[in-house]
C-alpha cells in the first residue's frame, strides 16, 4: 500500500488526486488544507474515483503530523510553501517530496531548503509538466542542430506564474541553463492577479 500526501488543494491538488488514483496500488491518502471545506471536496473526489474514504485522512495542522509517508506533494500556493516543506522534513514525514512549479518565494527559503535536503539526504521534484510532451525528444534533436537558439513565449496567460514552466523546457531542450532573458516586449509594471499577494505582467 502506498501512504501519500497532498498539501494544497486547489485545482492542481484536485488534479494530483485524479492522478494518483489511476496507480493500480492500493492508496492511503491523507489530505491537508487550511480550509475544512478543501479537505471534504478531496476526500469525497477520492471516494468519487473508487477509491475507498475510509483510506483517507483529513490533515487540519501538519505541525502535529508524524505518520510516515510514501511520498508528499506540495501544491499549495508559494507564500507558504516553505514553512509546510520545513515542517513534513522536521517531522520525518518523508524523504520524497514534489513542489509544484515556482518551489519558493525567497532566495533564502532556497538556500535553507537545499541545506534540508542535504542534511536529511531527500529527493525532491519540481513538477514541469512540459518535460513530458511526446514530441519533446524529436524537438531537442532539431534544436541540437542550431547554432543560435531563441526561445519566444507569448499568448493571453500568467506569464509571471508559468515562465518556470518555459525556462525548463528550454533548458531540457538546449542542456544549457544559462538562458538570457530578454522582457523588451513587455508591458511596463504589472497587473492584478487573481490571488491576494501575487502579481503578473503582460
Amino acid at each position: 500500500m502506498l501512504r501519500l500526501l497532498v498539501s494544497g488543494l486547489g485545482n492542481i491538488g484536485y488534479r494530483h488526486i485524479e492522478a494518483l488514483c489511476r496507480l493500480d496500488e492500493e492508496i492511503e491518502l491523507y489530505v491537508h488544507s487550511r480550509y475544512p471545506e478543501s479537505m471534504q471536496r478531496a476526500a469525497a473526489l477520492f471516494a468519487s474515483l473508487g477509491r475507498d474514504k475510509e483510506k483517507c485522512f483529513m490533515i487540519p495542522r501538519l505541525s502535529t503530523f508524524y505518520t510516515p509517508v510514501d511520498a508528499a506533494i506540495l501544491s499549495g500556493n508559494s507564500n507558504e510553501r516553505f514553512g509546510i516543506f520545513e515542517t513534513i522534513v522536521r517531522n520525518h514525514v518523508t524523504s520524497n517530496i514534489i513542489l509544484e512549479k515556482i518551489a519558493f518565494n525567497q532566495k533564502e527559503q532556497y538556500r535553507k531548503a537545499l541545506a534540508l535536503i542535504q542534511e536529511h539526504g531527500l529527493k525532491v521534484w519540481v513538477n514541469h509538466s512540459l518535460r513530458y510532451l511526446q514530441a519533446l525528444e524529436e524537438i531537442k534533436e532539431e534544436v541540437s542542430r542550431m547554432k543560435a537558439r531563441s526561445f519566444e513565449v507569448s499568448g493571453d496567460f500568467g506569464l509571471a506564474c508559468n515562465i518556470t514552466h518555459w525556462l525548463d523546457l528550454f533548458a531540457c531542450v538546449t542542456g544549457d541553463c544559462a538562458a538570457v532573458l530578454d522582457g523588451s516586449g513587455l508591458n511596463e509594471g504589472t497587473v492584478p492577479c487573481k490571488r491576494a499577494g501575487y502579481v503578473e505582467f503582460s
